[in-house]
């Protein structure tokens, strides 16, 4: 067989795995193929890998130095590395994409809780299996009795692949069953088992390598010991949405109070108070669930928060007051804090391809930090440009971010330090070009 090009690798481990007439060598020839600087070859490379270490292949060394040339960006890499026996660190990025701030890309939030929980029980790391634990956790109060995802919700409806998560559902709810002995889990494995229905045999390559990962890793799994979990809050909702803008939040830990889209587009995927120094992400976001101090109406809603300290359970409050109209969101918020030693400031995580702050543009991806008093920030995003508005001069700093997988694929962050018995007034509007 000639040498493969790298589209046909799941064609090739599929007649593989059906017992065709496939040879080592072709399989050799395929890994030379790929370049592991795009994410397509990534993924087949994490096939290459995952076949590798279910089959107990002859190829290692040949894998090993693939992967060796991968930047440690995501779990996926990370599991590849541990499954080749090379030394591997979990990514501390990784633990950012388990909030109900993510939850509008269902499939990354699944996809990063199983692979954390793979990579917690082939290296017995710790905070790889928390992080796996609270994705399942996350997720409890969405699966609906037919063991799909609740997605009525969602931002991006249209990146959901039923047929991937309910998969990659199934894998994260029996880990998390066995690992930590949860009833709550088992009870959803009838609805989400890939198996019923003939449904293993029509799933494509990686699925069927992922389900015969888990029964490989089972032994492993027995020598753990029980991850002891303690009650989780069940995750309201609450949504507020006009013809133009939508402003969408959920109870938590470690998130901001919630995001705002503008006719479907997502263009502050996270706001909150940040215990400063800025870019620290355990400095960000609430400390106390959402929901136990919450007053709503039809257009606004009011809450009343403990902020994330340094030392991890602070002296800092911030009372919120939110009104969602079909031309603007108004918000005012309040600072209260016992630490006057920690300034903590309002920070929006937003999306666009330029900043603009008196007259001058920043453009996304940048290195110019910029710290001002104005009363208006502009975010341009395609035809339209995000307006915010403070109504007199106040600080504000600005900071250009590469628009990937950290910070919520934001672009940039505008940052408000709250003043000292100041209420802070914001109004978010859009104008079109």
């Amino acid at each position: 067989m000639a040498v493969l090009e790298v589209s046909s690798i799941a064609g090739l481990l599929t007649l593989y795995l059906d017992g065709k007439n496939v040879e080592r060598e072709d399989l050799i020839s395929s890994i030379g193929s790929i370049s592991p600087a795009e994410k397509k070859s990534v993924d087949d490379l994490f096939l290459l890998v995952l076949h590798q270490y279910i089959s107990e292949g002859d190829f290692q060394e040949e894998l090993l130095e693939k992967v060796a040339a991968l930047p440690q960006k995501e779990v996926k890499v990370a599991l590849m590395k541990a499954m080749l026996g090379e030394g591997a660190e979990f990514p501390h990025a990784v633990e950012e994409s388990i909030s109900l701030d993510h939850l509008s890309d269902l499939e990354k939030v699944v996809s990063t809780g199983a692979f954390s929980f793979f990579f917690g029980v082939l290296t017995k790391n710790e905070r790889a299996l928390d992080v796996g634990c609270r994705a399942a956790e996350l997720l409890f109060p969405f699966i609906k009795e037919n063991g799909e995802v609740d997605v009525l919700f969602l931002h991006k409806t249209g990146s959901y692949r039923k047929d991937t998560c309910r998969v990659l559902l199934f894998i994260l709810m029996t880990l998390y069953s066995k690992l930590t002995g949860s009833k709550q889990a088992e009870n959803f494995l009838p609805t989400l088992d890939p198996f019923l229905g003939g449904l293993f045999q029509a799933i494509d390559v990686e699925k069927r390598l992922l389900c015969r990962l888990l029964e490989k890793i089972g032994t492993q799994m027995s020598s753990l010991a029980k991850l002891e979990r303690g009650p989780f809050v069940s995750m309201d909702m609450i949504k507020k949405e006009t013809a133009g803008f939508c402003f969408t939040s959920s109870q938590g830990k470690k998130v901001g109070i919630g995001s705002i889209s503008y006719q479907g587009e997502i263009l502050i995927p996270s706001m909150g108070p940040h215990v400063l120094p800025l870019g620290k992400s355990d400095l960000y976001g609430l400390e106390q669930p959402l929901c136990k101090n919450v007053e709503e109406s039809a257009s606004s809603v009011k809450m009343w928060n403990r902020v994330k300290a340094k030392d991890g359970y602070g002296d800092h409050h911030i009372h919120s007051h939110l009104l969602c109209a079909e031309s603007q969101v108004e918000l005012r918020t309040f600072l209260w804090s016992a630490q006057k030693e920690e300034e903590v400031a309002f920070v929006l995580f937003v999306r666009g391809s330029a900043a603009i702050l008196e007259g001058k543009k920043y453009k996304s991806g940048g290195l110019e930090r910029v710290f001002e008093k104005s009363d208006q920030i502009e975010i341009e995003s395609g035809l339209k440009t995000l307006v915010l508005q403070t109504g007199t001069p106040t600080a504000v700093e600005i900071i250009p971010l590469a628009g990937q997988e950290f910070f919520w694929n934001s672009d940039f962050i505008i940052s408000f330090p709250y003043q000292e018995k100041e209420l802070l007034a914001l109004e978010i509007s859009i104008k079109h070009q």
